[in-house]
């Protein structure tokens, strides 16, 4: 015992920043989910989460299943005061929890200073609010945006390190989350044009896509007499039968939204946007070319006021403001293999 004590204090000593990180991390990542849960409880909690865990709820929200189905198997496992509230609260914590360390692990592949890279990951609880509290009175909470964007994090991940192996399973349970996974084949796109055989290119790209398809066909079929959009994406509104491309029109037509637009990803993709040419690797910088197909499918499919829809590129755009960040800091990056 006495010999393993000098071991464990040093062990404690070498990771006590690491160790500080975390604790602030669970810290902040329980107010944080606690606040979303507390402002956007109508309607997730009072209608369309309990009718989707019943595999009846409305289109497009019953698509997105994978969390519906982690949460039968907790809740299958009867475990005391653990109700609907908590069990979601849960998997929102561990949800954002990953998603932080996955940033700091993404960040790290292009700068070196380990102690920059657990700071500037928690920037994310700078840029979060302004898809979730801001952009109107109305805080939706929807159970499938963190883990949207935690799979978008590591997807990134995969296709930079090009780990084909994991990174297909991963698509299609991600795709399970939410159907926006295919803005990760618009980044593997752009990033290998140039750099892959064209091949290779057409090879995963179609073969993405052949997944995604296959998933969302699935979905549609097995959710064909669910009420909702039969077309499985809402392009219009049921009561007014308003299309969203015109309505995201007649909302940019006010002067008075465009600031509010505007403040998505907390406004990091205005030093992005000025700065870009400081950014060295061609990944992050090609990849911000997402957002021109995204804000284009979005215009067609969503309300694009609702700044969370956005949410999976904020890595994207906060990564590439940090490594712009670290190199007007003097950071030192790591040689790319």
């Amino acid at each position: 015992m006495n010999r393993e004590s000098p071991a464990l204090i040093k062990w404690f000593r070498t990771h006590t920043s690491e160790l500080v990180f975390l604790l602030a991390l669970v810290i902040v990542t329980y107010n944080f989910v606690g606040l979303r849960i507390q402002f956007g409880q109508d309607p997730w909690i009072d209608y369309i989460f309990p009718r989707v865990l019943d595999f009846d709820g409305e289109k497009p929200w019953q698509y997105r299943i994978l969390i519906p189905l982690l949460y039968n198997q907790i809740w299958s496992l009867q475990i005391p005061f653990l109700d609907l509230t908590r069990i979601v609260k849960l998997i929102e914590i561990a949800s954002t929890i990953m998603l932080v360390l996955a940033f700091r692990y993404y960040l790290s592949l292009f700068i070196k200073d380990k102690q920059a890279t657990w700071m500037m990951s928690l920037l994310l609880f700078f840029v979060l609010p302004f898809h979730y509290f801001f952009p109107d009175s109305y805080h939706a909470f929807y159970w499938f945006d963190t883990p949207s964007l935690l799979f978008f994090t590591v997807g990134m991940i995969l296709l930079y390190k090009k780990k084909w192996i994991w990174f297909y399973p991963l698509f299609a349970v991600a795709t399970l989350n939410r159907e926006t996974t295919c803005f990760l084949t618009f980044i593997y796109l752009f990033t290998a044009l140039g750099n892959e055989r064209l091949l290779t290119i057409v090879f995963h790209c179609a073969a993405q896509f052949f997944i995604w398809m296959i998933i969302k066909t699935a979905l549609f079929v097995l959710f064909i007499d669910n009420p909702g959009s039969q077309a499985g994406f809402e392009i219009s509104f049921h009561e007014q039968d308003v299309t969203h491309l015109a309505d995201n029109f007649h909302y940019f037509m006010n002067p008075k939204n465009v600031p509010s637009f505007l403040s998505i990803f907390g406004f990091v993709w205005i030093p992005v946007l000025f700065l870009h040419g400081q950014i060295k690797d061609q990944f992050v910088k090609r990849s911000l070319l997402v957002f021109i197909p995204q804000v284009c499918g979005m215009m067609i499919v969503a309300n694009i006021y609702e700044l969370r829809i956005f949410s999976e590129t904020i890595p994207v755009f906060l990564a590439a403001f940090c490594i712009i960040l670290s190199e007007r800091c003097s950071f030192s990056r790591p040689q790319l293999q």
